[in-house]
């Protein structure tokens, strides 16, 4: 792929090839690199990064959602866990997202480029038609849903709104809290209103990239959908396909998107679940320890605290708070005490206490102890 000095893609050619790797690399050892500007490989870093986060300024402007996201991960011993870790994006996993983001969307809008050239040779039947394809997907957000959360958020900054709801948009107002405190739960109740991506034949874009043509190719190894793109570009780049094999990649792409999206979600509630019970068993060594954290949810028999240093998420069950009768006013989402009126509310620092943890379950319960903190 060859780009101009605006990051703007100019020519790529796709062929079947063979990589020869000279240097495998960390991350740790690329944003070192990047940072002091030595080590092997500097120049080529160096401009690669330029590329990666003008790609990045592009796509934003143009649609792309920003969403601050970071993951858990856990230092173990003995194969327990000991200590949780927050990991967000680097410069250089920036650097290979953006160029795995290029790759996957070229890859994509080629199929075009083989569509036309099929729709312009031969005489049968396959002429009117797009070539079967796996696409990754993701739809507008439900517009109920969407309301919901910013009918919450207006709470929050009543003097930001949201004017629209195309990506673009919703780029725009995410910006808006970008140095304010509720910024972490803005990008939280926002991302859980989005749709699910998935893998489909049908071609309808890709919302949250801001993207109208987005696959996944970069990965055939770990991942099966992007094995099936390889082949498929093989197939097409070689020979005209014939009718009957047409008809026939026509259901298996259907069958092959549902399976891979199916087994996706498996895989995302197995991920999710081993995180809870590492942060449970972690949870574990601070009974009776007092930890600072962000109320994360609120129901209408608790919170949901997400605790500081060792970001596990517990359970402040209502009848736990002693200093007043507490109701729970669902259209803001706070609990309110009926004497005093004061309120919790997602977004809200809170000192708690873990009290119990139940690791088979996981499940950790909280107790109150001041709504004071700095």
């Amino acid at each position: 792929m060859e780009f101009s000095g605006s990051a703007e893609i100019k020519k790529y050619e796709i062929h079947e090839s063979v990589i020869k790797s000279k240097k495998r690399f960390n991350y740790d050892e690329v944003d070192k690199i990047l940072i002091s500007g030595e080590g092997q490989f500097s120049e080529l870093l160096q401009s690669l990064n330029k590329l990666a986060q003008s790609l990045r300024k592009k796509r934003f402007s143009k649609g792309g959602i920003d969403f601050d996201t970071f993951e858990v991960k856990f230092k173990l011993e003995d194969g327990i866990p000991n200590q949780a870790v927050l990991k967000r994006s680097s410069q250089a996993t920036i650097l290979v997202e953006e160029c795995m983001l290029a790759a996957n969307q070229v890859v994509a809008g080629h199929l075009k480029v083989l569509t036309r050239k099929y729709q312009t040779s031969g005489t049968d039947k396959t002429n009117k038609k797009i070539l079967p394809f796996i696409y990754r997907i993701h739809d507008e957000p439900e517009p109920k849903k969407l309301k919901e959360v910013l009918e919450f958020l207006k709470t929050l900054r009543p003097s930001i709104s949201l004017k629209g709801n195309r990506s673009v948009d919703i780029n725009n107002f995410l910006d808006r809290f970008k140095d304010l405190p509720e910024r972490p739960v803005v990008h939280q109740m926002l991302l859980r209103s989005m749709a699910k991506a998935v893998y489909s034949k049908n071609n309808i874009g890709h919302y949250g990239l801001g993207f109208s043509d987005y696959t996944h190719f970069t990965s055939p190894i770990r991942r099966y959908p992007d094995l099936e793109v390889h082949r498929l570009l093989k197939e097409y780049c070689k020979d005209k396909v014939k009718l009957e094999r047409f008809k026939f990649l026509e259901s298996e792409m259907k069958i092959i998107a549902e399976h891979c999206s199916d087994r996706e979600r498996i895989a995302v509630d197995a991920e999710r679940a081993s995180v809870k019970l590492a942060q449970t068993m972690l949870a574990s060594n601070y009974l009776g320890k007092e930890f600072n954290g962000t109320i994360s949810g609120v129901i209408s028999f608790g919170l949901f605290v997400l605790l500081d240093e060792i970001f596990a998420e517990g359970l402040l069950h209502i009848r736990d708070l002693h200093d007043d009768f507490y109701y729970f006013d669902e259209h803001n989402y706070r609990l309110i005490g009926k004497r005093h009126k004061r309120s919790f509310t997602i977004g809200k620092r809170v000192r708690v206490k873990i009290t119990h943890v139940n690791t088979d379950d996981r499940k950790i319960d909280l107790a109150f102890i001041s709504d004071d903190v700095k």
